[in-house]
């Protein structure tokens, strides 16, 4: 099922959504926009936001009266859960870089400004899967190689045995990346050959940035609650 056979209900009672005087693009009259997509029909979180803040007068301040989590990936019907498929598009949907968590009204408004983007083919979201729990491994194995260093009294038996774990660990999550298509790849390892543990921690930096490419930081500044400080602020700038 595609966005252009079904496009879910769009309707909400005015006051959950911004006040139509400050509305610079009306839905209603000119047509729903599309969702922005890749080459690859992978939804792109900020340029999403970006468009959806355009169609409101910059001067408009999102709070609402609460705050929840929007999956890129809608409407939910679209993405049966099957736990024993090679793809469980479900899971595909539920990732927590699918979604984000801000203001209840900028979560309607992009249900009202945009069609749902078309389900993606099941390689794509298999190696978007694939890619992600990559990525992650690399993230946990970085945070654990440093608090070895850090930790104070460890005998050197357990702190020697940690880090040969993750040193050997990190490569192979390297050989992992190395086997994705280069178009899933969020950080290339290609040419990073660490010759002591102690250089790993260094490509973390690296790693935040490929983190950033995934999750989308859409919460403003006047409706922030319980949010990870990851997905701040953007709605702000």
């Amino acid at each position: 099922m595609t966005s252009g056979e079904f496009a879910p209900d769009s309707s909400f009672p005015a006051k959950q959504l911004p006040p139509r005087d400050l509305w610079l693009y009306d839905p209603e009259k000119e047509g729903r926009i599309p969702t922005p997509v890749d080459s690859l029909g992978l939804i792109n979180p900020q340029e999403l936001i970006r468009q959806a803040k355009k169609t409101i007068d910059p001067t408009y301040d999102w709070k609402s009266d609460f705050s929840d989590r929007h999956h890129f990936y809608w409407p939910n019907s679209w993405y049966d859960n099957q736990p024993d498929a090679r793809v469980n598009p479900q899971e595909f949907r539920n990732e927590a870089s699918n979604q984000f968590y801000g203001p209840r009204l900028f979560h309607n408004w992009v249900h009202k400004l945009m069609m749902p983007s078309e389900v993606l083919d099941e390689e794509v979201m298999y190696y978007q899967n694939e890619a992600l729990r990559a990525l992650k491994a690399l993230q946990r194995s970085i945070k654990g190689t440093r608090e070895l260093f850090e930790r104070k009294y460890i005998t050197d038996q357990r702190l020697a045995k940690g880090l040969d774990y993750h040193y050997n660990e990190f490569f192979n999550i390297k050989a992992q990346i190395s086997l994705l298509p280069h178009e899933f790849r969020f950080i290339d390892l290609s040419d990073y050959e660490p010759k002591s543990i102690e250089e790993i921690p260094a490509i973390s930096r690296e790693i935040k940035l490929a983190k950033h490419v995934t999750m989308a930081t859409v919460l403003p500044v006047a409706a922030r609650r319980r949010v990870e400080p990851s997905q701040q602020a953007l709605l702000a700038s």
